[in-house]
């Protein structure tokens, strides 16, 4: 009875002990709110945090936000724990010491994908000989196999160096190509 564009600003009668509850948000709530977002952008942009690290979520979506961690690390994160590392370095250890000793931030974290990520990044790694299953687990915090199990590389059999299959380089083709021409010259 009271909806409408055309029955706007007409008084509603509640009828039989009815109570009003207001449905909406007022203007000053809705600035408020307006305002206390704004708040949260300045503070991200004064910290150079994305805002999602404050709680604004309003631009984030589930693909952007590896993105704007990544960014995170590289634009604000990596100037100040390259700092810290080399004030560790240069405060804390003796010059004998830094020839053994080193401080690092393991950022590798900060940026782990989702496990089917990983899991298929991990597989192309072994598949083509860069890590051991071993080394997979020690990046998945995992024991390593028992008794040596995880050690061996992999190696894909329908690949060899040029040298192992009997053929000349590229490099020692162009050579004898070059040889046989003064030759014949």
């Amino acid at each position: 009875m009271h909806q409408g564009l055309n029955k706007t600003h007409r008084i509603a009668i509640l009828e039989e002990g009815m109570k009003y509850t207001q449905i909406g948000i007022s203007p000053e709530d809705a600035q408020m709110l307006e305002s206390r977002k704004f708040s949260q952008i300045e503070m991200a942009s004064i910290f150079q945090v994305p805002p999602h690290k404050v709680g604004n979520m309003d631009k984030a979506t589930f693909t952007n936000i590896e993105h704007q961690a990544q960014e995170f690390l590289g634009d604000t994160l990596l100037y100040w724990l390259t700092l810290w590392e080399q004030t560790i370095s240069w405060k804390l250890l003796t010059l004998v010491d830094r020839s053994r000793y080193f401080a690092e931030f393991l950022t590798a974290n900060l940026l782990r994908g989702d496990l089917k990520s990983r899991y298929e990044s991990y597989a192309i790694a072994r598949q083509w000989g860069w890590y051991s299953a071993d080394d997979i687990r020690e990046k998945e915090n995992e024991n390593p196999l028992p008794d040596g199990q995880g050690k061996s590389y992999l190696v894909p059999m329908n690949m060899t160096t040029t040298n192992q299959s009997g053929h000349s380089t590229s490099v020692n083709y162009l050579k004898e190509t070059e040889v046989s021409k003064k030759d014949e010259a």
